[in-house]
């Protein structure tokens, strides 16, 4: 994993855009973590986590969002984010963090090497009395 520095600054526009600079949080991290998208009505869906910051993440996902739409992203200990859509296209989103989140504690709960098998547990389905054998 590689931990990048960087000092908060604000992007500007495109040439001829009338969007305003949006100001960031530093990105502290680029990373691969796997999740769950917690969407309300429209279900669970898993997500892979890009970026990471103490303000917001990007992630990927199949699931359609919406900017606005109100998210929580379930990590692999269990923790939970709740977030909003910033930004949605082609199968990332940018969320932004109702409450500020600790990328310290969140990487700690994090082992790169076992994150194929925790994705696996996220998706796997429940196993009964009956379907041990």
């Amino acid at each position: 994993m590689e931990v990048l520095q960087a000092s908060p600054m604000p992007f500007p526009p495109l040439p001829g855009s009338a969007i305003a600079p949006v100001e960031r949080a530093p990105r502290t991290m680029t990373t691969l973590l796997v999740g769950k998208l917690l969407c309300g009505a429209a279900g669970d869906h898993p997500c892979r986590i890009r970026n990471l910051s103490a303000t917001g993440m990007l992630v990927e996902t199949s699931q359609p969002l919406l900017p606005g739409q109100p998210v929580t992203v379930e990590l692999r200990g269990g923790d939970r984010l709740d977030a909003a859509v910033a930004w949605a296209a082609s199968g990332r989103a940018g969320l932004r963090f109702l409450v500020p989140a600790s990328v310290d504690a969140i990487l700690a709960n994090a082992r790169p090497h076992d994150a194929v098998q925790s994705f696996a547990r996220l998706w796997a389905p429940a196993r009964g009395p009956s379907a041990a054998s």
